[in-house]
């Protein structure tokens, strides 16, 4: 809401009349109202045509499985009619001269079928057959035709008409005897191009039937055929739109039929593939189809699809067909999305137009209303600014009833009322100030109250190391003394409170210690990769691993890290980000380089000054208040050191910062504040370092069916506080203290059931520890948990990035943690499991 209130004040405050006040937002009402009943109306739209879309495909592929199971049924329904004819005695295999009228007669009534045909084991074989033309012929080879096949023409009577010369034939060389023979069974064919009379020679499939005596000895084969050609004219004949298209397939690709004016054949009668057919939408409909999934034999239920053909989005259906005699074809149906679009079309162009009259409308109300309501706000406006000044005696007239004349009642009420109302307000101010000082006063006495309980904490804990209860086993005295240095920080957070009132006087208190430039820079990237967007920008680190540490506040760092980088990413289209380092004699001098739009010489000196960019034009383009760099130049002078900007138009900018380096005396004064800190845990002057031995060393308590835990975390208060957890519950842990360590521990055959790893720390970061194990072990394998006190949205999302299963969120809960570990291991056990 704040947000949205500046906003209409930067707005309002270019805004020189406020009749463009009053009537801008009539218009933005009823363009948002149109418009998001223009947007509603296409969507519904949309979505009307993906339903009709869906039952035009459903409608279309059901009349077309209906069709091939009927004209399937009728060829198996022939054949099997014709072995029970031979089963009762009514036809012989071994006079088929004598089936010619028994099969004239059955081609009236089965007019669908091309072919009625029945071969016998000593090779003699009788066909009726139906011609492109509509015409009848038979073919037939026994003992009496001499070893030929003939080939004669029939009359509408069966009388023979015509004949034609003899050919060679033997009908067990042919492909559908030798499938019934090898099956053993009725079955279908594979497509083949046909044998018998002129004008038949076509492409097409038979459902065969091995008939065989009481022996299961085979007699011989009855046959029925269909040609491909009558599923194209079907195909063909179904009521579509022109532009649509339908076609079948078998799992290889090659068609079967489709609603095209040409075979499914070349001249040579080979069978086409879909990708050669002369229809060019069927062409890129097969092509896409074999694109998007990789084969026509992974499409293995119904899919709905679209693509992009001639600028068109072309919908598509694909529909497996399957039989019980095992065919397995694709029935594919494609329309353009223009056949359904040209209402909704319609209907949008209604809605621009209505839109259009609308608006013209709003602005006209908008102008006299304006005008009607302005005059008298013009007249207040003008009292108002005298009254400013100090001109108290001002009053408005009130020629008005509504709520304009009680606003100028109201500040007539209001100026007689403003001088008293001053007097008041001093008054007010008075008691603000005494409940200013109460304030400060309570947060002395609060702090001052936490600051006992937590006195007796450390102080209980510190005699119990002492022996105050009697002698204590090694891992207890190490865990009371977790307990005071711990104790001893929460203490130094409560003395932290009291530096509110510094704030006010703009003190800001640095907590310095030695800081890896390189690692913190390497953070500072990750977190700021979600700025860069579609930005072709890559980041650089230069910064040698031998670098010495700097002497800074880890936070303050970073937010200077990231000001100086989110400026670059802001003002950088393309290129890169580079940061290197160089030692400036106890100093650490920092360059941040960018490839951006650069900075005008003229404002070179004033860059970091509050609320300054490079002109008007680039706040304009690239937003932002400029205030950045300003907070940038007085963290880096807070820390000892200066800021420096060198910069040219269209080449890019370079931003240099000094640091003190972290040398020895710093790092000495570091341990000594440390050892100040917490001298007072015992004579023997116990500090956590104390622990390191025991921590640091790889110390595993193998434990028979354990698990195996890998610790990596920079903090020893933290590694103590997760191996008193874990060991309890019968893990066998190990520790490293760095991410360089844990990775030799791996490289050494170490393999951990599962990682428990920290985000910061020196020499290199967790996220890049998570890439390094993810190159060896996938998620499934090795589950990695990222323990860190960095819980902001970007840090988990950068963590998952690199590879994490899990992220939990210092500091940790133990039952969590168990719980989330249990869980993490079990799943890899279980995919384990799988995987073998």
């Amino acid at each position: 809401m704040k947000s949205i209130n500046r906003f209409v004040s930067k707005i309002s405050g270019k805004v020189t009349h406020i009749r463009v006040i009053l009537i801008v937002p009539f218009m933005i009402q009823i363009i948002l109202a149109v418009g998001l009943t223009g947007y509603l109306s296409f969507r519904n739209g949309q979505e009307a045509i993906n339903d009709l879309a869906n039952q035009l495909h459903s409608e279309i592929t059901s009349r077309i499985e209906q069709y091939i199971n009927t004209y399937l049924e009728i060829p198996s329904l022939v054949v099997n009619i014709n072995a029970n004819a031979i089963s009762n005695g009514q036809l012989d295999l071994t006079q088929l001269r004598n089936w010619l009228p028994y099969l004239f007669k059955q081609s009236k009534v089965f007019d669908e079928l091309s072919y009625i045909y029945c071969g016998n084991n000593e090779g003699d074989y009788i066909a009726l057959q139906r011609l492109d033309d509509g015409g009848l012929a038979y073919n037939l080879k026994d003992n009496d035709t001499g070893g030929l096949m003939l080939d004669n023409r029939l009359d509408k009577e069966g009388i023979v008409t015509k004949k034609l010369e003899a050919t060679k034939y033997d009908p067990r060389l042919r492909p559908w005897y030798q499938k019934a023979e090898k099956a053993g069974k009725p079955v279908w064919t594979d497509i083949y191009q046909f044998i018998g009379s002129k004008g038949t020679e076509q492409l097409g499939m038979s459902f065969v039937y091995p008939y065989k005596n009481e022996k299961r000895q085979l007699q011989g084969v009855l046959g029925s055929d269909f040609t491909l050609t009558r599923i194209s004219d079907f195909l063909r004949n179904l009521k579509m739109d022109a532009s649509a298209k339908t076609f079948i397939v078998e799992r290889s690709g090659l068609l079967v039929g489709g609603s095209f004016p040409y075979p499914s054949f070349d001249k040579n009668k080979q069978r086409l593939k879909a990708f050669d057919v002369e229809d060019k939408l069927i062409q890129a409909t097969a092509k896409y189809l074999s694109y998007h999934y990789g084969d026509f034999a992974h499409i293995l239920r119904n899919e709905q699809t679209h693509f992009s053909f001639q600028g068109q989005r072309q919908l598509v259906h694909v529909s497996p067909f399957k039989n019980k005699f095992n065919l397995d074809w694709l029935i594919i149906v494609v329309v353009p999305e223009a056949y359904f679009l040209e209402r909704i079309h319609e209907n949008t162009y209604n809605t621009l137009a209505l839109t259009l009259i609308a608006l013209i409308l709003a602005t006209l109300i908008g102008i006299f209303t304006s005008k009607w309501i302005v005059q008298p706000i013009l007249g207040l406006n003008e009292a108002a600014k005298k009254l400013s000044s100090g001109e108290w005696n001002q009053t408005l007239p009130v020629e008005r009833s509504d709520e304009l004349g009680e606003l100028a009642n109201s500040f007539n009420s209001m100026a007689k009322q403003l001088k008293a109302s001053f007097k008041a307000l001093e008054d007010q101010n008075t008691e603000l100030q005494r409940l200013d000082k109460l304030k400060n006063e309570f947060l002395a006495n609060t702090s001052h109250e936490l600051r006992t309980p937590l006195n007796g904490i450390i102080g209980i804990a510190d005699s119990l190391i002492d022996g105050a209860t009697g002698s204590l086993p090694e891992k207890t005295s190490q865990n009371l003394v977790m307990i005071v240095v711990s104790g001893r920080r929460l203490a130094n957070l409560v003395n932290n409170i009291l530096d509110f009132s510094k704030l006010r006087h703009k003190n800001i208190d640095l907590q310095r210690k030695s800081v890896g430039m390189r690692e913190i820079v390497e953070v500072v990237f990750m977190l700021s990769k979600p700025l860069l967007g579609k930005k072709e920008l890559k980041f650089v680190n230069t910064i040698s691993h031998d670098l010495p540490p700097v002497y800074a506040d880890e936070n303050r760092l970073q937010q200077i890290l990231h000001n100086i980088i989110s400026n670059a990413i802001k003002f950088t289209e393309s290129g890169r980000i580079e940061i290197s380092t160089e030692i400036q004699k106890n100093f650490i001098a920092t360059s941040i380089f960018d490839t951006g739009i650069g900075i005008s010489e003229e404002k070179l000196n004033t860059t970091f000054e509050s609320f300054e960019q490079g002109d008007g034009s680039t706040a304009r383009v690239y937003g932002g208040t400029g205030l950045g760099l300003a907070v940038t130049k007085k963290l880096v002078e807070l820390h000892g050191g200066e800021i420096t900007v060198a910069s040219e138009i269209n080449v890019g900018s370079r931003f240099t910062f000094t640091l003190p380096i972290a040398n020895k005396s710093a790092l000495e004064l570091d341990k000594e504040s440390a050892i100040e800190e917490h001298s007072s845990l015992c004579p023997e002057a116990l500090i956590i370092e104390k622990l390191s031995p025991e921590i640091n060393r790889d110390s595993q308590i193998l434990k028979k069916g354990a698990f195996k835990i890998l610790i990596v975390d920079d903090e020893m208060v933290n590694l103590q506080v997760l191996i008193n957890h874990l060991t309890l519950q019968n893990y066998a842990v190990t520790c490293a203290s760095n991410g360089i360590e844990a990775l030799a521990k791996i490289e050494t055959g170490y393999k951990p059931d599962l990682i428990l790893l920290d985000v910061i720390m020196p020499n290199m970061t967790g996220y890049e520890v998570c890439c390094q194990l993810r190159k060896r072990f996938p998620l499934n394998e090795l589950p990695i948990l990222m323990l860190t006190a960095k819980n902001q949205t970007p840090d988990l999302v950068e963590g998952l990035d690199s590879g994490a299963n899990d992220y939990l969120a210092k500091p940790i809960s133990k039952n969590e943690l168990i719980a989330r570990l249990k869980m993490h291991l079990e799943l890899s056990k279980l995919n384990m499991n799988n995987a073998e």
